[in-house]
């Protein structure tokens, strides 16, 4: 069962990673992207085959997902227009600009996808690579590395259009308008995500 399940999680985390660095449909960047993570988790159980302690490594990785993943959809629906089917990475040309707060919130979600240290995301990989070497999974661990390396480069390509594209003073970027509740929503998820970074310990699945 470990074989299949190594070559299933390899693919699953090539396929999603290469897929995504063409993508300039954002929805479909974060779909594919999710594939690739659902790979990530896949190492995790196949390391939890032999070290059952690797299943907290797993629940970890989900949980600090969770939290990016909230953070990057709702920056996006609040980018988005009337039909955001075709949501592209030049709408959030000059978002920096538009919306500090919006930008900020994405590039920590974001960061916490790539993994990004001090943020929830690094630590969630990191627990799942040590799974793996503990698992003595190396080829799937050396996969995951790659995959990894791979992530950033399409995730701080988002980065990069929000903060430091070219753009007119005629941008598309737009920013649906911020209630104090959003403000807060959002707010709560950086600092948690932050936080779970600094402090894993914060969640209670951490034995």
């Amino acid at each position: 069962m470990i074989p299949v399940l190594s070559f299933i999680a390899a693919a699953t985390i090539l396929f999603g990673n290469f897929a995504a660095v063409r993508q300039r449909n954002v929805k479909r960047l974060m779909g594919l992207s999710g594939v690739a993570h659902a790979g990530y988790l896949l190492v995790g159980v196949v390391a939890a085959l032999s070290i059952p302690e690797a299943k907290y490594a797993v629940i970890f990785y989900l949980a600090t997902y969770l939290l990016a993943s909230f953070a990057v959809f709702a920056v996006m629906s609040h980018v988005a227009g009337a039909d955001d089917a075709n949501q592209e990475l030049e709408d959030y040309e000059d978002l920096a600009r538009k919306s500090p707060f919006l930008s900020g919130v994405l590039a920590v979600g974001l960061g916490s996808l790539a993994g990004i240290p001090p943020l929830g995301g690094f630590i969630g990989k990191l627990f799942i690579f040590i799974a793996a070497y503990k698992a003595g999974l190396y080829g799937l661990l050396a996969i995951s590395v790659l995959g990894v390396v791979i992530s950033i480069y399409y995730y701080f390509g988002w980065v990069r259009t929000v903060y430091f594209s070219d753009s007119k003073d005629d941008a598309t970027a737009t920013a649906g308008s911020l209630c104090n509740c959003d403000r807060v929503v959002l707010g709560a998820l950086v600092v948690a995500t932050v936080l779970v970074g600094i402090f894993p310990s914060v969640l209670p699945i951490i034995p």
